[in-house]
């Protein structure tokens, strides 16, 4: 890609879904991705590069932050904070995710529909597979997961899943599925 060739390979690149810019001037995250907000936290989380967690995220902070003036966040219980939580614990541990050059290959799996996204990440010690619904209907999709095959952990959930050359999956509206070993 252009980024790749722009930059240095030990580069961190930064993702995010939220910023004080975006956040400021085109609305909280909630108002830009509305129920897609934690799938694409979770695949800013995942993608090659380091993610930001713009402040509040966390408490799910559901107002547009006044650009120059002091704007204390509210704190407060929210499911993000379980998931950012979950993703940073996922990142540390799994190798397949670091930042830069000592993290994993990203490689992007075919589906059968095009509005499933589809990718893992691999180095020589861990995998990390992600598939999302990236729309608001209810979806059903072959995943080609060929050389992937294996028992893998399910991102918050106690259940396991096996891989073959395929996977059948279905997803609810912005939901997904992360795997990993």
């Amino acid at each position: 890609t252009v980024d790749e060739r722009r930059f240095p390979e030990n580069a961190f690149r930064m993702n995010f879904t939220s910023n004080h810019d975006e956040n400021s001037w085109n609305g909280t995250v909630f108002e830009r991705l509305g129920d897609g907000a934690e799938v694409f936290a979770v695949i800013a989380a995942t993608i090659p590069g380091m993610h930001l967690i713009y402040n509040g995220q966390e408490a799910g902070m559901d107002k547009r932050l006044q650009f120059f003036e002091r704007d204390p966040i509210v704190w407060k219980d929210h499911r993000f904070f379980q998931v950012y939580q979950a993703l940073n614990t996922l990142k540390s541990d799994n190798n397949a995710l670091r930042n830069g050059e000592r993290g994993g290959d990203y490689i992007k799996h075919e589906t059968e529909n095009e509005s499933v996204y589809a990718f893992s990440r691999v180095n020589d010690t861990s995998r990390v597979i992600l598939i999302a619904n990236l729309t608001k209907e209810q979806l059903n999709t072959r995943v080609n997961t060929s050389g992937f095959s294996g028992k893998y952990s399910v991102f918050m959930s106690t259940s396991d899943a096996v891989l073959g050359d395929t996977f059948d999956v279905d997803l609810g509206p912005w939901e997904y599925v992360l795997l990993y070993q």
